[in-house]
């Protein structure tokens, strides 16, 4: 089954797709319009709003909310089977930590509509030809470049890491275990933390020590997480 990630970057990309489509249209007849028409034209032309309010951009987001929302619901039902009690405070702070998280990928949306409108006037001024500028965006920019698109999952994970850590922290004598893969890929700092974890796990003092950050894991793109034992 995909990750949400993965989903999120597919709805995005038929974005991307949707727009090129568009751009010869929008292109055409550019060479008989003047100067001021085409600078006109560059400051009216709102990309941002087109990718924000299609369908394909609202079941991203929606995809990536219920992800959060269900990352959240989980660690309070891990909770609640050990008798935690989870204050409402703390539901609020993580539902702000996971709004702050999308105003980070709405803000991808922006850039990726910046650059497209520049990128696309700076070959207008170049005199190229419609084909010619289409294919320039294409080739140079990108609303879902694969580093992105790894910064949401690792947005994921980080956040799925801090939910523990706050939905248990003040638990009595709760301990935390390191959990994830050990294969070519492993950073060190994951391996260390796995291969040198003590009888019944980490305390929230240990984990000060350990190799990884209890929130950051081993770093960008760490496969790891916390699990209360």
């Amino acid at each position: 089954m995909p990750e949400p990630a993965e989903i999120f970057a597919a709805e995005l990309q038929k974005i991307e797709a949707d727009l090129l489509k568009k751009l010869p249209s929008i292109l055409s007849g550019i060479d008989k319009l003047s100067d001021a028409e085409i600078r006109q034209l560059a400051r009216e032309l709102d990309f941002y709003s087109a990718i924000v309010d299609s369908p394909q951009y609202s079941k991203a987001l929606k995809g990536l909310i219920t992800a959060y929302k269900g990352t959240t619901a989980g660690v309070i039902a891990e909770a609640v089977k050990r008798g935690v009690v989870v204050d409402a405070a703390i539901i609020e702070d993580l539902n702000v930590l996971m709004e702050l998280d999308l105003k980070t990928v709405l803000g991808r949306a922006r850039t990726y509509a910046d650059e497209l409108q520049s990128e696309m006037f700076r070959h207008i001024v170049s005199g190229d030809s419609p084909a010619d500028i289409v294919s320039a965006v294409a080739a140079n920019t990108s609303l879902a470049p694969y580093q992105a698109n790894v910064a949401v999952g690792d947005a994921l994970s980080r956040f799925d890491r801090a939910s523990h850590f706050k939905i248990f922290e003040d638990v009595k004598d709760v301990r935390y275990t390191y959990v994830g893969p050990l294969d070519d890929r492993t950073r060190d700092e994951c391996r260390q933390t796995i291969e040198n974890e003590p009888e019944g796990g980490y305390t929230p003092e240990g984990l000060l020590g350990a190799p990884v950050d209890p929130v950051d894991g081993g770093g960008f793109n760490c496969r790891h997480h916390w699990r209360v034992v």
